[in-house]
């Protein structure tokens, strides 16, 4: 992680080079700002562009650039596979929500910024090209236009100072989820053991402690602890269902519904249900979806043949940056607490197993075989509604993630999920 104090500015150990996929330009509605709008309103356009006069889609009173019947931006070249505006008008007058994603950028500790760059673009999961820290200049220029208010609050910190939320972090990071001796799934289940526990000492030990002694041990036992339990029981039925409710609202892609109006939205719901009660297709809620149904039944209990091979490490490298930039509570996700803002980033292991299992079962069915390429789309989709999609900030749904994050519908819930019992 690289830390400049100056300016107080946390930025990722990522790299980043844009490939042009287009994948931002489809399927992703960017907010216009007042400035935004006027830029693009003074555009000129050739006719051949077939740029339509009106560029706004508004719904719910909040405006968003238009897009086609096919779900790509209005001003996305289909042939070119690029942005019309960057082509013929430069960078610079693209809307600021084009030109800042994947970077995600927030208020953190101290008000200090925290910079990151968000796995659900293909780029940012290859992990080629610069670091972020060579875009600092870039950044900062982010940062001013963005015009991003205050860091975490009291409420958001559970009344920790920030000295003790870096020490809790760090330890977390380092001795847990970045540990080499720790397979994924055994340091997930320890972490989120860590957070349960580290919630029950209380504010005002955890600010007076000696974090440097009394972290290691108190980490390393958590450790020894989760390695020491026996396997848990098989998921219950209402765990499945509750699962299956937070699975679909991770994976439904809402502002696909822009412009959809009321047969769409009917359409949705009925999307919805299926997925939930019996058998559903994921590409109902999104192009980038798999196109096969399937039972929450078979979801939970196909067994994977190459359990021990699986390859995690991208997983495990999303947690690691949202842990090194305090992007996973405060105002990076909803205004969720310290520990259940870490316990709901843990939350995201369940489902990405979930989605992972669904494209390896849509490339053979009857034999489960997770590859590169199945984590490599699970983490992209679920980081994608991760902290962003305004459905899991509902009272429901935060209900839910509570109860699933409970240490042992947690465990049984990962258990389940990658035995396939």
């Amino acid at each position: 992680m690289a830390r400049t104090p100056d300016d107080k500015l946390t930025i990722a150990n990522q790299h980043f080079r844009c490939t042009d996929c287009g994948r931002c330009c489809r399927d992703w509605y960017v907010t216009l700002l007042p400035d935004d709008k006027r830029r693009l309103s003074k555009l000129q356009w050739r006719q051949e562009d077939q740029v339509p006069e009106n560029f706004i889609a508004t719904v719910n009173k909040k405006e968003y650039i238009a897009h086609r019947s096919d779900g790509t931006c209005i001003y996305f070249d289909r042939d070119d596979g690029n942005c019309m505006i960057h082509a013929r008008h430069g960078e610079i007058i693209k809307p600021l929500g084009c030109r800042v994603y994947p970077f995600n950028i927030v208020a953190a500790l101290d008000n200090e910024h925290s910079v990151m760059a968000r796995y659900d673009c293909p780029a940012v999961r290859a992990d080629e090209g610069q670091s972020l820290s060579q875009s600092k200049r870039q950044i900062d220029r982010y940062i001013e236009d963005l015009r991003i208010g205050d860091g975490f609050d009291r409420y958001d910190r559970e009344g920790l100072d920030a000295e003790a939320i870096r020490k809790i972090v760090a330890g977390v990071y380092k001795l847990v989820i970045d540990s080499p001796t720790l397979a994924c799934p055994t340091a997930v289940t320890a972490a989120n053991i860590a957070a349960y526990r580290l919630e029950q000492l209380g504010t005002d030990f955890l600010n007076d402690m000696n974090p440097n002694r009394f972290l290691e041990s108190f980490l390393r036992r958590v450790v020894a602890d989760s390695l020491e339990m026996s396997p848990p029981e098989h998921v219950s039925n209402v765990e499945r269902w509750r699962f299956m409710v937070l699975f679909t609202a991770y994976m439904r892609r809402d502002e696909s519904l822009i412009g959809q109006g009321l047969r769409g939205r009917a359409r949705r719901a009925g999307a919805i249900m299926r997925m939930i009660l019996k058998s559903g297709n994921l590409h109902d809620f999104g192009e980038e979806h798999p196109d096969m149904s399937l039972h929450s039944r078979e979801l939970f209990e196909m067994p994977i043949v190459n359990l021990e091979e699986v390859d995690w490490s991208l997983y495990r490298d999303m947690i690691k940056v949202r842990l090194q930039t305090y992007q996973f509570f405060g105002n990076a996700n909803f205004n969720a607490g310290l520990y259940f803002g870490m316990q709901l980033l843990l939350l995201t292991f369940p489902l990405v197993i979930a989605a992972a299992r669904w494209h390896a079962a849509a490339r053979h069915r009857t034999r489960l075989e997770l590859l590169p390429e199945d984590v490599d789309y699970a983490v992209g989709a679920i980081d994608h509604a991760f902290g962003r999609a305004q459905v899991l900030n509902m009272g429901f749904y935060r209900m839910l993630s509570r109860q699933m994050a409970d240490v042992d519908s947690y465990r049984r819930l990962v258990w389940s999920l990658l035995r396939g019992v």
